[in-house]
């Protein structure tokens, strides 16, 4: 493929894909079906067709995209590719292929060499030499050729069968390799050995600051069973809202360096008077805690800050839920964002009765729910070793009664006047043999799916006895009866599927 331009002034730039000229008649034909296939598409995200030339050298010329494909692309510029850019790219091929899904054709070919960049915002599915158009509840089998297999799924490579659900798969390894930022799949694994690993359960492995939910997505598009993997439609969904999430991620990072920058050079300027400083901002009304009816009320709830600025943070959420009074902050602590500090309750004296600053106001607070935590510790502490003594005791005293062959009698009052008169009495605890609860007694007649199960129980630990006992000569045997049971089981609870109500279908 080459691009050109010619010298006047209207000329466009154009890509042309050439055909060899010594090409026989059934190789040209097949040559220009790609063109054939092209011009039925008009989509924003799939190169377009400007025209062929039909007379040797024959020729198709199409839009050209300046910056070339997408892997060798996503190689040559990793420093300035962010992850929201990766995931556009990703949600732009899924519109072009939601197209294709439309328009009952399938790719056959959905890897990053396939795509081309128009701009650095911009990519666009190319390559339509292997797409072939199929029919609803249809497939197209490809005869014998160079395939490739490292994208393909496996109903694809087994049997050369492929549908929207295989194209489904081969998206979800782009989307791998433009998050590895060009990085060919299963590199080191031969082509013969790729199925196997599939088989085995193995998948292409987590991108470095790759989003969860979209190793998600890849892997619900690498779902064994076609019918498992979701549609180009479902796709594109999912991928415009991850966008949307990781744009907004991005804005709300950018604003908080942007406010720590700002933060350190209004402080390094040493001037309040500075111009360049940022504004002050406007505080709500102060409330006089003695006479606010808020402040009489007992505090259920705590402010604990690691630092100023996480304390400013909390205060600032409580002023835009129109809270002034820290006592009544509606977040709950936690054990893990508590400080260390040792607080003074110190009698304010002699000026009980002038106003207090906000400072001193959120001081005295923060002094009195620290002692308060504090002896909230201590109490949970106590009653904690007291109710392990009670246990130790209630079981000991259970145990004694079962070996002696006496009912007990004594009621619960009793016991715990007994455990309070004596709480230091050591007593020998003896822990008792626990049995497994009994099946409950269900009518298994006619029960097939239960049949099947205790099979495939006996199945699989036949297997493992015969692993154990190197068995070899029975390994295929064993595998084999295994996969029948399963088969059988999995046949059981199809019959019964229909009998659920719809809404249970997913959870089944």
């Amino acid at each position: 493929m080459r691009s050109t331009k010619n010298k006047p002034e209207n000329a466009v730039a154009v890509a042309i894909k050439t055909c060899k000229p010594d090409a026989d008649m059934a190789t040209t034909d097949k040559f220009l079906e790609e063109a054939y296939i092209m011009q039925q598409f008009d989509h924003p995200h799939i190169i377009r067709l400007i025209g062929v030339c039909c007379s040797p050298p024959v020729w198709i010329v199409m839009e050209l995209a300046k910056l070339g494909e997408l892997r060798a692309y996503l190689q040559n510029n990793q420093a300035h590719l962010d992850l929201a850019t990766l995931i556009l790219y990703s949600y732009q091929l899924s519109t072009a292929l939601s197209y294709l899904e439309s328009k009952k054709f399938v790719h056959r070919d959905i890897a990053a060499r396939n795509v081309l960049v128009s701009s650095h915002h911009c990519v666009k599915l190319a390559d339509f030499g292997l797409s072939r158009w199929v029919q609803d509840q249809s497939y197209y089998k490809a005869s014998k050729g160079k395939l490739p297999i490292k994208w393909m799924s496996p109903e694809s490579i087994n049997f050369r069968r492929f549908t929207a659900a295989s194209d489904v798969w081969m998206f979800g390894v782009c989307m791998w390799e433009i998050l590895m930022m060009g990085v060919k799949p299963f590199q080191g694994i031969k082509n013969n050995d790729v199925i196997g690993k599939i088989e085995n359960g193995e998948r292409l492995a987590l991108p470095p600051k790759c989003p969860p939910r979209l190793y998600s997505l890849m892997s619900q598009c690498w779902s064994f069973e076609p019918s498992k993997r979701p549609t180009f439609k479902d796709v594109k969904e999912v991928l415009n809202e991850i966008l949307i999430e990781e744009r907004h991620q991005q804005k709300e990072t950018l604003r908080r360096e942007n406010r720590r920058v700002h933060t350190l050079s209004w402080g390094s300027s040493g001037s309040l008077d500075d111009p360049s400083a940022p504004p002050k901002p406007s505080r709500q009304p102060s409330v006089d805690l003695h006479n606010n009816k808020s402040a009489e009320l007992p505090v259920s709830t705590y402010i604990v800050a690691q630092n100023a600025e996480v304390l400013a943070h909390l205060l600032k959420e409580n002023e835009q839920r129109g809270v002034v009074n820290p006592s009544v902050y509606t977040t709950p602590a936690t054990g893990f964002n508590t400080e260390a500090k040792h607080f003074v309750n110190n009698s304010v004296g002699i000026y009980d009765n002038e106003p207090l600053s906000e400072v001193e106001q959120l001081e005295r607070k923060l002094r009195q729910q620290q002692i308060e935590s504090e002896k909230d510790n201590l109490w949970l502490a106590e009653e904690e070793t007291n109710l392990k003594k009670r246990l130790s005791l209630v079981a000991s005293v259970s145990d004694n009664e079962s070996i002696d062959g006496r009912s007990s009698l004594t009621p619960p009052s009793s016991l715990d006047r007994s455990t309070k008169t004596k709480p230091t009495e050591d007593r020998i605890v003896v822990i008792k043999k626990l049995e497994p609860t009994p099946t409950a007694d269900l009518d298994r007649t006619n029960d097939k799916v239960y049949e099947c199960t205790t099979l495939v129980v006996k199945a699989v630990m036949a297997l493992s006895q015969g692993v154990q006992q190197s068995q070899t000569d029975r390994y295929l045997e064993l595998v084999k009866e295994v996969g029948l049971q399963l088969r059988a089981l999995l046949t059981s609870v199809d019959s019964l599927v229909p009998y659920f109500p719809q809404s249970a279908h997913k959870q089944v």
